[in-house]
């Protein structure tokens, strides 16, 4: 009988059918992209021939997406084909969601608006502009960072002059957010990230792309309670085992909303306006983009289905964590663990029955994922450390040597080098968990830069509502 009986909630082993999917995937032929029928740079020349191509086809995009050659602009060209991925993912309940976004990209659920209201939210949002956090002085900073965006292929450019020309198209407007970092000094960075506010109300219609989405049609969000799984998680393995080491390690999908295109009737009702050498672009939005109330639904119906993979992988007998590894396993740092002076604190009783897994689980917040689990050998820490890594490679398109546009893998390779390795202190959404001590705490730079602030308001007597 298995040593784990008794405190293990055994999951069997998956059929070979689940591992002999995720081989073939992986050794699937990579699809070679074409150069796109658009120009990503933001250039008048550009623009103007980006409207021919439009002309061309009847303003229709979504026609010139389907019947181009496959490139970069195709829906789902971040990920591997449906055929290759259905073997996988067919029984997952997300499967029916997934497909339908990778064959058509995100189409969000709207109520419709006037074709009155449409146009005369249009001139509205001409007479505005973007929002003054992006005028001005911030000018040049907003079309820096929409120009990197062009040239990624995020994005197509027009020319402001091209927007009456295009069917059911709407404006939104960006701004720029001061978001605060905390360094390693303690000290508080600001940098600044692009917002899409397509909560901003149209002029003529009142109403605006978020206000119109029709909430019973999102499919149920997860991410948002990791910490309390995260936690009961930790707890439990503690109960269970409480002289044992806890390990946790995080992967982060790089850009992750670019990873995942918008279908052309939604792309035409996210578009942005940006100054570039005195001229007004239009960029139509061609892949998720920051303010869209509907875009975590969407993503997460991709990435859960991978994190849930890579849960597989971690309870799969027929996994061979020695020899079938993502590429990116070899950046993976060596495991950090606390010295044996440090007492393992004792764990609570719990309401309830936390289910165990002999080879720890995996958890999704947007872009991360945790890995966490009891380190019972090496085959676990081999398990903990590439289960996720290789759901995330067998899910995404190779990149090609002669890619039309620059792209990265979809692991953020800087980030597994600054936080792969399996750990007992980790950092997780920005709380420092130490599995030892069953402690949260702040780390030390925001503690330093928090308490600095604090201090501050204290001896000034008052403080501004931002600070």
């Amino acid at each position: 009988p298995s040593p784990f009986s008794k405190k293990w909630r055994r999951i069997p082993p998956a059929h070979s059918r689940l591992m002999n999917a995720v081989v073939q995937a992986i050794n699937s032929p990579a699809r070679i992209p074409a150069a796109p029928p658009f120009k990503f740079d933001l250039s008048e020349s550009a623009a103007r021939e980006n409207f021919k191509v439009l002309q061309a086809h009847n303003m229709d995009l979504d026609h010139i997406i389907r019947t181009s050659p496959f490139s970069p602009m195709s829906y789902g060209s971040e990920f591997k084909e449906v055929s290759v991925l259905e073997p996988i993912f067919n029984l997952h309940p997300n499967w029916a969601k997934m497909k339908v976004i990778l064959e058509n990209g995100s189409t969000f659920p709207l109520e419709d608006i006037s074709e009155q209201d449409r146009l005369g939210d249009i001139q509205g949002a001409i007479a505005k502009g973007n929002h003054k956090s992006a005028s001005n002085e911030n000018e040049q900073i907003l079309t820096d960072k929409m120009d990197a965006e062009v040239s990624r292929g995020w994005t197509i450019p027009l020319l402001r002059s091209h927007i009456t020309k295009l069917p059911h198209a709407l404006i939104a407007p960006l701004g720029l957010t001061n978001q605060a970092t905390i360094n390693d000094k303690g000290e508080v960075v600001y940098k600044h990230r692009v917002t899409h506010d397509l909560s901003f109300k149209g002029a003529a219609s009142g109403t605006s792309v978020n206000s119109r989405v029709i909430d019973d049609d999102l499919p149920t969000l997860q991410y948002g309670h990791m910490h309390s799984r995260q936690i009961n998680y930790i707890v439990a393995c503690r109960r269970h085992f409480p002289k044992l080491r806890i390990l946790l390690r995080k992967d982060d999908f790089k850009s992750a909303y670019r990873r995942q295109h918008l279908n052309a009737s939604t792309a035409m009702q996210c578009i942005m306006q940006v100054v570039k050498d005195g001229l007004v672009f239009l960029l139509i939005a061609i892949r998720l983009t920051f303010g869209g109330k509907v875009c975590p639904h969407e993503w997460c119906a991709l990435a859960e289905p991978i994190c849930d993979l890579a849960n597989d992988l971690l309870e799969n007998e027929m996994w061979d964590p020695f020899v079938l590894q993502a590429p990116a396993f070899d950046m993976i740092p060596p495991t950090d663990i606390l010295p044996p002076s440090v007492p393992f604190a004792s764990a609570q009783e719990q309401v309830v029955n936390v289910p165990l897994h002999r080879y720890g689980k995996c958890d999704e917040f947007l872009d991360d994922i945790v890995t966490t689990g009891v380190d019972h050998d090496d085959e676990t820490r081999l398990r903990l450390m590439g289960a996720a890594p290789l759901a995330i490679f067998t899910v995404s398109r190779d990149t090609h040597a002669d890619e039309p546009i620059t792209r990265d893998d979809m692991i953020t390779k800087d980030k597994m080098l600054a936080e792969g390795a399996l750990a007992e202190i980790k950092i997780i959404l920005g709380w420092k968990y130490d599995t030892r001590r069953l402690l949260i705490s702040l780390p030390k730079h925001k503690h330093i830069a928090w308490s600095r602030q604090i201090q501050a308001a204290i001896k000034a007597r008052a403080t501004s509502f931002k600070e």
